[in-house]
């Protein structure tokens, strides 16, 4: 681990400075504020910039906030086809 959740871990004096990365992580939190699960892109091939890291990092941090967004609105906020359509596939 190089950081802690809400820390910035990476030299910003040094951003285009490439860094070996193992893994890039977000957590989905449930309603009661526990992490439920991450989501993670892991196997870089090579180290990578501040700016590039940044950049990846994006997309997993804005798919968890919208599945934690979801998991902690009412059950009276899904809409039925939604519950429906969970009940179908999960």
């Amino acid at each position: 681990m190089i950081g802690r959740i809400g820390e910035n871990p990476l030299p910003e004096s040094a951003p285009e400075r490439a860094q070996p990365v193992d893994l890039i992580s977000a957590p989905v939190f449930d309603a009661a504020g526990e992490i439920a699960c991450t989501l993670s892109l892991h196997a870089f091939e090579r180290p990578l910039a501040l700016a590039e890291i940044l950049r990846l990092g994006r997309r997993p941090e804005q798919a968890c906030q919208t599945a934690t967004r979801a998991a902690v609105r009412p059950p009276s906020a899904v809409p039925p086809a939604m519950l429906q359509q969970r009940a179908y596939h999960g």
